[in-house]
């Protein structure tokens, strides 16, 4: 799934059949997540394009994730990200505990999120997978809150 910046800047999260336009990170939007299986993008809307290794991040994303229940997940992330010590999503965790939001110059209700379905707790892994891969080749690292990632499955690719 070969990416270019310019798709990822302009087409990647504008709705359609994968991923959703973006979305606030807030109940009204979580009450329209559907049940299940399903991948997350997290960035942070209105701010300045964050600097990568190969290139600035124009959608500014902090977290590419997965879960067997999408909306309890994005929940967890906005509970964990908005106040210290909070535990139940770690990318959240570390948002929130660390003040590394503040530090970006945003605030929760700054974060913005785009979600694919999936058919099952794999198909999502996979999902999960292939982004972070698009994200790797187009900027030459991980989102800044990603730290982990089973690396074995891009050998010999």
């Amino acid at each position: 799934m070969a990416v270019t910046l310019a798709e990822w800047a302009e087409g990647m999260f504008a709705g359609g059949e994968q991923w959703t336009d973006w979305l606030p990170l807030s109940e009204t939007e979580f009450a329209r997540v559907p049940e299940g299986e399903g991948a997350y993008v997290v960035g942070i809307k209105d701010r300045a394009k964050i600097g990568r290794l190969l290139e600035d991040d124009p959608h500014s994303v902090i977290d590419i994730g997965e879960s067997m229940q999408l909306r309890e997940r994005l929940r967890d992330f906005v509970r964990c990200a908005g106040c210290k010590g909070q535990r139940g999503h770690m990318a959240g965790w570390r948002l929130g505990s660390f003040g590394l939001l503040e530090r970006l110059g945003g605030k929760v209700d700054n974060l913005q999120f785009s979600y694919r379905k999936a058919t099952s707790k794999e198909d999502a892994y996979r999902i999960e997978g292939q982004m972070l891969r698009v994200y790797f080749d187009i900027f030459g690292e991980l989102p800044p809150l990603n730290y982990k990632f089973n690396w074995v499955t891009w050998i010999g690719e």
